[in-house]
This record gives structure tokens, sequence and C-alpha cells, in this order.
């Protein structure tokens, strides 16, 4: 992942994290626990032994890229980054400053739009949407049009089957042009 140079479309299905500040802070407390850009990321191959072995010295290929990492990513030209992950809208707000996450990092790095998640999200309804989004991007329609498109086409979809919750077809939103 960390090899990836400039691509069109950068599409990421995998598990994403994002882990509030910690509330209570001693003299003893790991300052990386306090970035915001440290507590979220995206979990590859090989994390969950990363993370079993937490508190030792992480390898660069770890399995865990987090926000940080992302951020310094050579994604200059790429048009869009999708995280079809749960929760990669999520991050922390600093006053003037904007969100610390994965959008901002993904952005950092150079890709003009970032497709993101705002809530856990349900594997096959993800993957419906998904496949909505990109046909009717594939079609020529703008970014932001061909995910509300796709949207739509999911909720009808949904309430066909009786299952027309906003939970199921509403966690993504876009950001960029």
């Amino acid at each position: 992942m960390k090899r990836v140079r400039h691509p069109r479309v950068l599409h990421l299905a995998t598990h994403g994290f994002f882990c509030p500040d910690p509330e209570e802070r001693d003299s003893g407390s790991d300052p990386a626990r306090e970035d915001p850009m440290l507590r979220s990321g995206l979990l590859f191959a090989g994390s969950q032994a990363a993370l079993e072995r937490a508190g030792t010295t992480p390898s660069a290929d770890d399995g865990v890229l987090t926000a940080y990492e992302a951020s310094l990513l050579d994604l200059q030209g790429t048009e869009l980054v999708v995280l079809s992950a749960c929760s990669t809208g999520l991050g922390q707000e600093r006053a003037g400053e904007g969100v610390f996450g994965l959008r901002r990092a993904f952005q950092e790095a150079g890709a003009r739009a970032v497709l993101m998640s705002m809530w856990p999200i349900p594997d096959r309804e993800t993957r419906q949407l998904m496949t909505f989004f990109y046909r009717h991007w594939l079609a020529g329609e703008d970014k932001h049009d061909a995910l509300r498109h796709a949207q739509h086409d999911l909720r009808a979809l949904l309430q066909q089957e009786g299952r027309d919750r906003p939970y199921l077809w509403g966690g993504f939103v876009l950001v960029g042009r």
C-alpha cells in the first residue's frame, strides 16, 4: 500500500477505525495516543498480530495504515480514493484547523476526492452501493451525482425487500472535486 504512486482511483475495501480522544490523561500517557492522525486508520493483512503485540515497536509493514502514514502517500493526480470501510469519515475537530483523520490524510497526500463512511457499514449493502456508484460514474456522471444516484438505487432495492433503513444506504459521503 505504501508503495502506491498516483493511481487514478484507489479503492480500499478493508477495516477502518477511529479511536476517540482518550479521556484520561496522566503524566505517563503516550503523546501518540493524543494525536488524531495516529488514532485513525485502516487495517490490512497482518494487523491482528500487530494489535496483539501492542506496546512493542511497530514495523513498517505491520498491517496498520494510520492517517499520518496515509498523509505521506504519493497520490498526486489521484482522482478518487474510496474508503469502503467502517467509520472512515470520522476524525477529531480542532478549532480553526478542521477535522483530523483519514479524509484529511488522503487529501493531503494528493487525492482530489475521498468517498468515505460516517458509521459502521454493512458488507452486503456496501458492496451493492459501490457497484451502483461505479456503474453511474463510469457511465459519465459526476462523482457526486453518481453517489447520489447509487444511494437512490440501493434505497429502491431495499424498499422492494422491505428493508429501507438509512443506516444501510446513507453512510457514505464524498468530499472534494
